[in-house]
This record gives structure tokens, sequence and C-alpha cells, in this order.
């Protein structure tokens, strides 16, 4: 949220108490209070500083792992290869908060978690003058890409209130790009099942 509130003040040149972010050294300038308590001419700019400074925070709507993605391995990593697409996302946020007619929708791939060559680096001891890798003991390769592909997720956010008909609006524009989703599975990742319906 921070990031986007950023992107924004910098692409429309709005300046934050009279820095405007032109450079990795205006960036240096802002403090969080600066920020937070910051006035602009846009209404809408100063709502989202008033949501993030009263704590007024998106919700989760969808939770998408790869294991809710129908079609296998294949369409679960072209999916994921849209992270890399930032134009293409922030159309599909824009779209998604137009039909919801609400004020905010992040759409957000995260990085995929990496675990790095543990197996390769650690030594387990086995005496005074015998030490093996644990990759050799150890398929450590295979878990860390399992691991990898259980913990990669992306997540879609929206405004308080919103969560249901965003996520439905989503699952139809993911199924639209050629991205159909296990609705259940991403809905009870993001939560939306009660616990008294367990």
């Amino acid at each position: 949220m921070i990031a986007s509130l950023l992107q924004e003040m910098r692409s429309q040149e709005w300046p934050v108490n009279d820095i405007r972010l032109n450079s990795a050294v205006d960036f240096l300038r802002l403090d969080e209070y600066g920020l937070l308590n910051s006035k602009h001419i846009n209404k809408e700019l100063t709502a989202s500083v008033r949501k993030l400074r009263e704590r007024i925070l998106p919700r989760r709507a969808l939770v998408i792992t790869q294991q809710a993605i129908i079609g296998g391995d294949e369409s679960a990593q072209n999916f994921f290869e849209l992270g890399r697409q930032p134009r293409k996302i922030s159309g599909w946020e824009k779209e998604l908060a137009r039909k919801a007619n609400c004020d905010t929708v992040f759409i957000d791939f995260p990085p995929s978690p990496h675990v790095d060559k543990i197996g390769e680096q650690s030594m387990v001891r086995f005496s005074r003058d015998r030490a093996e890798p644990l990759s050799k003991l150890y398929p450590t390769s295979g878990w860390i890409k399992g691991y990898s592909q259980y913990r990669r997720r992306v997540y879609v956010f929206t405004s308080p209130g919103y969560e249901q008909k965003v996520a439905d609006l989503a699952l139809q524009l993911f199924a639209k790009e050629g991205i159909p989703l296990d609705k259940e599975r991403c809905l009870e990742l993001a939560k939306h099942v009660k616990d008294d319906e367990h």
C-alpha cells in the first residue's frame, strides 16, 4: 500500500511536504510522520494517506496458490510470470476497482520464496575426520523446490467490505484471461469461510 502510494505520488509529481520524489535522495528525506500527515490537492491521494495513517488497510479477497490454478504446472508457471508485467497488473487492479465500485484493489505477486543452497553449504559431521554435505544424505534440492512451489502465492486485496465482490470479479477476470482457478480453495485461503460454517 505504501509502495503504491509513493508510486502514485511520483508519477503524478505530487510533492510530500514540499519534497518532489524525483530521485533516490528525495526518498531519503521522507519519514513516516511526513508521509502520513501530508496533505494533497488530490482528494483520492489524501484519502489514501488517511487510510494508511488510520490503519484502514485492504483485506484479502483471494489467495492464489499453485494448487489452486487449474491446468497444471505450466499454467501455474505462466500465471506467476505475470508478476513481471506491472502495467498489466495495474490495468487489472483499476478494472476490478471500477467494476466493484470500490477505491482499492491490489494484486500482489510477492517474489517466490527461495532457500539458498542450504544442502550444498551445510555439512554433517560423522566423525572427527569425516563430514559430508547434507545434499549427499538428503535430497534437499527436491525439498527446496517443493517448498518454494507450496509457499508461492498471489494475493488480491481490496477495501474492507468488498472482499466477496472483488473475489468474484477477480475469478471472472482470471478465467477470461485463460487462468481458471479453484474458487473454493482461493476463498478458503483468503479466510472467507466463517468459523461457524466448518
